[in-house]
């Protein structure tokens, strides 16, 4: 027993190897202040060794006593202080993250990327007076003055922000079970009014023809459909579609959800109209998309009803908008103005982006990702 203790304290850290070798532990292993190598073995004599052959100037320069245990010290204290640095940059790495988001305000807002600077001014000056009564008003002056937004580090972050949104659309496109392609239509007008009316009956045609199929989606307890209606969907089988019909006719609850969806529709229909005879079109904004309602009914069904849920996403998917082709006009009227004649290919694209999709950059994950660098 006495040999196995004097053998455990024969391989744990000594205290003293820290004065007398520039040795200290961490996680579990023995680290040379001098190298940064570490030594797996806790033994006194691995330690030496190192020491001996590998800083034999360090040794003869600081001999063993008062010399050496001060020169060790600095060292620690060197590297305790690096160390806290690290923790600090580590927590306020929001210094990176709200430079991409102040980045995406400017882009988002048609601003060019040199008001990353007047921006940074502007709010040194609002904190320097709205925080003045506030004990640590120094320290959030510093954040401020450490945050980068250089018009270089605005259209990098907007380069970089642009083109992480456009990989998760890719991503969710890919994973998509259905998606349409909505195309702007040409504005020749030259042969459109003898066509309007052949395209009216063409379009209404093909209205009458898929009926069923677009009624199904707000009275699935109520609609009926063939096979015929179900050949536009791929991927759909017939028997287990009309499984889950039955299964849902017989469900009070999924019954009334349908009806009371309906409901709710039947009361957005009669408050559009209701503001648009008093031409209150930004009250008639703020109402609730009916898609979102008829979706988050649908999103609420058990995987028990997965084909009908297939279906109702696939005729949702048919009425897709083009308005943000329509946008994409104006803003880039709005970006790339007489002011801003050296605006590249590239960053208006990066613009583009930004102001017309709906996706939300994740520049927190890209902040944690870069190495942390103080303002320029």
């Amino acid at each position: 027993m006495a040999k196995r203790k004097k053998d455990e304290e024969y391989r744990t850290f000594q205290d003293e190897w820290t004065e007398e070798f520039a040795f200290v532990e961490r996680a579990g292993s023995a680290v040379c202040l001098i190298c940064n190598d570490k030594i797996a073995s806790m033994k006194r004599s691995n330690v030496k060794r190192h020491f001996d052959t590998r800083h034999a100037t360090f040794a003869s320069k600081y001999p063993a006593g008062d010399s050496r245990k001060k020169a060790c010290q600095e060292l620690l204290s060197r590297v305790q202080a690096s160390q806290q640095q690290l923790c600090i940059w580590t927590r306020q790495g929001d210094c990176n993250s709200a430079s991409f988001a102040g980045s995406l305000a400017i882009v988002r807002n048609g601003k060019p990327f040199t008001d990353g600077e007047y921006a940074k001014t502007f709010m040194l000056d609002v904190a320097n007076e709205l925080f003045d009564d506030l004990p640590n008003k120094d320290k959030i002056i510093k954040r401020i003055q450490n945050m980068p937004l250089s018009a270089r580090t605005v259209h990098d972050r907007t380069i970089m922000m642009a083109n992480q949104a456009e990989e998760t659309q890719v991503k969710d496109i890919n994973a998509a079970p259905f998606f349409s392609l909505a195309l702007d239509e040409s504005t020749d007008l030259a042969g459109f009014t003898s066509s309007l009316l052949q395209s009216f009956k063409a379009r209404f045609g093909e209205f009458r023809e898929h009926t069923r199929l677009f009624k199904f989606i707000t009275h699935p307890n109520e609609c009926s459909l063939n096979t015929a209606d179900l050949s536009y969907i791929p991927g759909v089988s017939v028997r287990d579609f009309e499984a889950e019909v039955a299964d849902l006719k017989a469900s009070d609850m999924w019954v009334n959800k349908f009806k009371s969806l309906n409901e709710d529709l039947e009361r957005i229909a009669r408050q559009k109209a209701e503001l648009a005879s008093k031409h209150m079109w930004t009250e008639m904004k703020k109402l609730q998309p009916e898609d979102q309602l008829i979706i988050k009914t649908w999103n609420t069904l058990p995987v028990t009803y997965h084909t009908l849920q297939r279906v109702s996403i696939a005729v949702l998917t048919m009425f897709g908008s083009t308005y943000a082709c329509e946008q994409s006009f104006s803003h880039l009227k709005n970006i790339k103005s007489n002011l801003r004649s050296r605006l590249t290919d590239e960053s208006l694209n990066a613009c583009m982006k930004l102001n017309l999709t709906k996706y939300q950059p994740d520049y927190k994950a890209i902040s944690k990702s870069m190495q942390h660098q103080k303002s320029h």
